[in-house]
């Protein structure tokens, strides 16, 4: 598990806004892999990243491409604080 405050995680990724840090200041952010995350919470956050595309994915659709692309969850890894996946933040 890696462990970034927000605040160095802002100066690796610039396009994190000031406000979005402030908003965030107190907790640790933790990169995990995907092993123990149900596919609607998988789900919930890939329809977050995606929320201002012009195209709207439905749940098999989405489940159906993580089958063809060989999703495997110990290998795939999100931005988590608390329980929430959080990167990419949207």
């Amino acid at each position: 598990m890696i462990n970034w405050t927000l605040s160095s995680l802002g100066r690796k990724y610039p396009g994190l806004s000031d406000s979005t840090l402030t908003s965030l200041n107190h907790n640790q952010m933790e990169i995990r892999n995907l092993d123990h995350i149900d596919f609607d919470t998988l789900f919930c956050a890939f329809e977050r990243a995606f929320a201002d595309y012009e195209i709207h994915f439905e749940k098999e659709e989405v489940r159906s491409m993580l089958q063809r692309r060989g999703y495997n969850s110990k290998l795939s890894f999100a931005a988590f604080i608390k329980d929430k996946i959080v990167w990419p933040l949207c």
